[in-house]
């Protein structure tokens, strides 16, 4: 019975540990500043799967429409892609605190 109370307060200890560091983690992620979201985008776009495949100018990254998710932990921030000054390509950049970037394309976007 003792060895019981002690595996279960050591479960209890480590639980309330991975929380509180979740919690920090999460704080720490919604405090992200716009700049490194913008790095994080860039960085991505200009791999070569990406930039062969999607041709652009350059990038407009609208971070005043970026949304923090806390429940998922990421970022949504809308961007657009632009050939010769204008937008042809409207895109959501999905990224996680760590760096990591998902995209997805607005279909319904005209240019």
């Amino acid at each position: 019975m003792r060895v019981l109370k002690h595996n279960l307060a050591v479960a209890v200890v480590m639980a309330t540990s991975v929380h509180v560091d979740v919690a920090v983690a999460a704080s720490q992620c919604r405090n992200l500043p716009t700049a490194e979201l913008e790095r994080h985008i860039q960085e991505y776009v200009v791999r070569p799967s990406i930039a062969r495949k999607y041709q652009a100018d350059n990038l407009e990254i609208v971070t005043k429409e970026a949304d923090y998710n806390p429940a998922a932990g990421i970022w949504m921030v809308p961007f657009y892609m632009l050939q010769q000054g204008k937008r042809t390509q409207r895109f959501f950049a999905l990224v996680e605190c760590d760096g990591r970037v998902e995209l997805s394309r607005d279909q319904t976007f005209k240019p």
